[in-house]
């Protein structure tokens, strides 16, 4: 929803030979009652509406963004001398929004309808929006995107970096990220362009300097983190309201607690075994990035990391939480992954 202003105006009910308001409405039409506080989540519904003079543009303009609801007005129950106007007026759009005056700001539904009266919308809040805004007739308004419809796009576009990053072709941003952070934790200087991807399916991930890394990540065994993202953002992209967004999470195992210099052991005794990497292990630096979360953490292991000498790799490295270890450099690793 774009941003507009509108002036507030009298009901058209304040004319006693006029067509009766919404408190009216509302009365003959409990089903209305109920559906707005279904969809909203509040307590209460005022028992009017807020008129708003708006410029037509504005009333048009409601119709580039998705109602919330569209009531079918046929449904719609009026007293029989102003039965006519539901059918007049089709359907009625109702869209969340926010609106503000005077440094305040409160939850709205603004409402027009298919039909609309020309220069008008209304609108409707869990209490008075005179009130709550200390506006009278004539004043002006301030009318937005609902909060929850903005939080909503942002979770979208989070999610969408997420799924993008952990998919197949966010391969070698994530492990560059990964590099760039193992370097970072090391407090090794270094300039971002300095760390880029090679060629895939060639025995080196990531280049820096004069290292070749070959990255693995351990996961979780069982995790199925690209499905739930992208299922994650399936949903927000449907969801029409942050309330829809909110569901169960995902349900599944939990793994048995591992020591992690166990299982970083046997993955680097694994790989070196792997034909892919027997002839181009000894010019390749190793980093293992364990996001498993039923890993014992570095401070309780206690191996002999000489044991991964044997394997033949130049270096192995390992990148947990926020710690970055070198587990074994040979004399031809790098300088900055030797020890001093």
């Amino acid at each position: 929803m774009k941003p507009f202003k509108g002036r507030v105006s009298s009901r058209s009910s304040a004319n006693l030979a006029g067509p009766p308001g919404e408190r009216a409405i509302l009365e003959l039409n409990p089903e209305r009652y109920e559906k707005l506080l279904e969809l909203t989540g509040w307590s209460r519904l005022e028992s009017g509406t807020l008129n708003l003079e708006v410029a037509d543009a504005v009333v048009d303009g409601l119709l580039q963004t998705e109602p919330l609801w569209v009531e079918d007005a046929s449904r719609v129950r009026y007293p029989m001398q102003w039965s006519h106007i539901p059918r007049r007026r089709e359907a009625y759009l109702y869209y969340e929004a926010t609106a503000s005056a005077h440094e305040r700001e409160i939850e709205v539904l603004v409402r027009r309808a298919r039909i609309p009266v020309r220069g008008r919308v209304e609108l409707y809040a869990d209490k008075s929006i005179r009130h709550a805004l200390l506006v009278s007739d004539g004043d002006e308004i301030k009318v937005g995107p609902s909060s929850g419809h903005a939080i909503l796009n942002d979770m979208r576009e989070a999610w969408a970096g997420e799924r993008r990053f952990f998919s197949n072709a966010g391969k070698e941003e994530r492990e560059c990220w990964v590099v760039a952070e193992f370097l970072r934790l090391r407090g090794i200087d270094f300039q971002t362009n300095e760390v880029s991807s090679a060629e895939q399916d060639h025995f080196v991930d990531v280049k820096f300097r004069d290292a070749k890394f070959q990255v693995k990540e351990l996961l979780t065994p069982g995790s199925l983190r690209q499905a739930e993202i992208a299922t994650t953002h399936e949903q927000l992209l449907s969801a029409r309201r942050l309330q829809d967004a909110i569901g169960p999470g995902f349900v599944y195992d939990t793994p048995t607690v591992e020591f992690g210099d166990v299982l970083v052991g046997t993955t680097v005794a694994k790989l070196a075994q792997d034909p892919r990497y027997l002839h181009s292990k000894a010019q390749t630096d190793l980093i293992l990035y364990v996001t498993h979360t039923r890993v014992t953490p570095p401070r309780t292991w206690t191996p002999d990391w000489s044991q991964l000498s044997p394997c033949g790799w130049r270096s192995v490295s390992c990148l947990i939480s926020d710690q970055a270890l070198v587990l074994f450099a040979s004399e031809t690793a790098p300088t900055f992954l030797r020890p001093p």
